[in-house]
């Protein structure tokens, strides 16, 4: 009894975990290439900083092309902006190198030999936007 009583509890608070994390989440950087391929990172930190020092929110070892503090993902409004920390430390967006950028969800971030894959959900349509729809619908 308390055995089954202990294994129920322990399942809900895993479900509410996940899905509090799922929920709270607007973006996320997935490691494309590397030691850590596959993994992926919310941005709870804002900013959060990505780089070779085991203190970065992200720490990406093994490539040593990465500054310690390669670049810091700003949270925006409703976005995000991606802001080189050094200007010796070379970083690119969709295979373009920049200093300072704004994110969009589907770009490709290349700091050292390593690919990141920023990632955002879905926004909500804005009412600018809701109205040009309807207005394309009466013009049709």
């Amino acid at each position: 009894m308390r055995l089954t009583a202990l294994c129920s509890v322990g399942l809900s608070i895993g479900v509410f975990v996940a899905l509090s994390e799922r929920l709270g989440r607007d973006g996320w950087i997935r490691v494309l290439t590397g030691p850590l391929r596959g993994k992926a990172f919310i941005l709870y930190h804002n900013p959060t900083i990505i780089g070779a020092s085991p203190s970065a929110n992200i720490y990406l070892f093994k490539d040593p092309k990465i500054a310690p503090e390669h670049v810091a993902l700003q949270r925006v409004g409703n976005g995000y902006e991606l802001i080189q920390s050094r200007s010796d430390a070379a970083v690119s967006v969709n295979q373009l190198p920049v200093h300072r950028r704004r994110l969009v969800s589907g770009d490709q971030i290349i700091l050292g030999d390593t690919i990141l894959l920023f990632e955002e959900r879905a926004k909500k349509r804005t009412a600018q936007t809701n109205q040009r729809i309807r207005e394309a619908k009466v013009e049709i």
